[in-house]
């Protein structure tokens, strides 16, 4: 864990957790963690660069809902 910094600004996050793929969640938590994108895709059964991918999307969902793209919750792909 790297402090209450972080904690908050997760909450504050959760808001755009349904916007996200299941997958891209699931990796995206376990980035978080510390996985490694290697350990990611371990886990999930699927590549290094498959991991990659649903970091970078997800990440990218992010961004584009605190800047205010994306709308009605519409799923992230």
């Amino acid at each position: 864990m790297r402090g209450m910094e972080t904690v908050d600004q997760m909450i504050d996050l959760r808001w755009v957790l349904p916007m996200l793929t299941g997958k891209q969640a699931e990796a995206l938590g376990m980035w978080v963690e510390g996985y490694t994108q290697k350990e990611v895709g371990i886990v999930m059964g699927i590549g290094r660069t498959g991991a990659e991918g649903l970091i970078e999307r997800g990440l990218a969902c992010i961004r584009r809902a605190i800047e205010g793209v994306s709308e009605r919750g519409i799923f992230c792909l």
